[in-house]
């Protein structure tokens, strides 16, 4: 058995307290690095046997947290030779510079549950992504109809009317306005019908997000009948819950969302559309796309 802490924010004791039993410590990059100083400090980072880092790709990340992961990583290898190390990434792009920095042994796998199909769009024509080559190569797939080119110019609305609602959908944003700008669009746009699927599922979403200290809010309040919502930092912890639930149990088809949505957060989807290829104003990485673009690759939602 082992005893459980979480380092998050202002949660996790600064050096922890000696316990008889076995400690497994969930650690945010920041309060990891925090806690391998306090143990070293005290001459106990021998007491940690392993160190897992999911989402080593972060080690890269600009903005401070990559440089933090590093430091992290290099203070245990040297304070703490006896300690093991295990990274796992899907999107690491240079994986063997990594691994050497770890002193590590490689394993990697191609191995999808579901055969991934990438797609581009450019005005309404579709091509299809053929990246089993050196060199990605595009071929016409179609040319959708767009009937309402002014309100819809991307034609969103076909994009997603082509899997929901017995499917589900993610659509990326670059912000959390455009997030609730595309959500209020969808309703906008499609048909009354999708209004009666799982209805008693959405009256009772409503009755729970309207029980929340702040009330519904009323761009989920418009959207949430047409199985639409947004997903971002601004939503309250509550709000957050019954969006993921609602996404996972297949009241919600259809969710508009940050890029954070990506890492973190198990939303897998049948479909993903990236409706800009920048995160705030920065452009798109290969690992971010990567990330966006696997939520569509999840055994149960081919």
């Amino acid at each position: 058995a082992f005893n459980l802490a979480e380092y998050a924010g202002s949660k996790g004791a600064l050096p922890p307290r000696k316990r008889k039993r076995h400690c497994l410590y969930v650690c945010t990059i920041e309060k990891a690095n925090s806690l391998t100083s306090a143990l070293q400090d005290e001459k106990r980072l021998q007491e940690i046997g392993v160190v897992v880092v999911d989402e080593l790709h972060m080690i890269g990340e600009e903005g401070g947290r990559g440089a933090c992961l590093e430091a992290c990583l290099a203070k245990i290898m040297y304070c703490g030779p006896s300690v093991r190390i295990v990274g796992m990434s899907a999107t690491l792009a240079n994986v063997h510079t990594v691994a050497s920095f770890l002193n590590a042994k490689l394993y990697t796998s191609d191995f999808r549950p579901v055969t991934l199909q990438e797609y581009f769009k450019l005005g309404q024509t579709v091509f299809r992504v053929n990246i089993k080559k050196s060199t990605p190569t595009l071929k016409l797939d179609r040319i959708m109809p767009n009937k309402d080119s002014r309100s819809d110019p991307d034609n969103l609305t076909g994009l997603v009317t082509e899997v929901i609602p017995n499917k589900s959908c993610l659509i990326f944003c670059a912000s959390k306005a455009n997030c609730e700008n595309v959500a209020i669009l969808l309703t906008t746009q499609l048909d009354k019908k999708y209004r009666s699927h799982k209805k008693k599922e959405k009256i009772e979403m409503m009755a729970r997000l309207a029980a929340d200290a702040r009330g519904a809010c009323p761009v989920l309040t418009k959207s949430i009948p047409f199985g639409i919502a947004y997903h971002h930092s601004g939503l309250t912890a509550e709000e957050r819950k019954v969006v993921e639930e609602g996404f996972l149990s297949g009241t919600l088809c259809v969710l508009t969302c940050t890029s954070t949505l990506a890492a973190g957060v198990n939303l897998p989807a049948s479909r993903v559309i990236i409706r800009s290829p920048y995160t705030g104003n920065l452009f798109l990485t290969r690992t971010r796309y990567v990330q966006m673009v696997g939520r569509a690759g999840r055994a149960g939602f081919g």
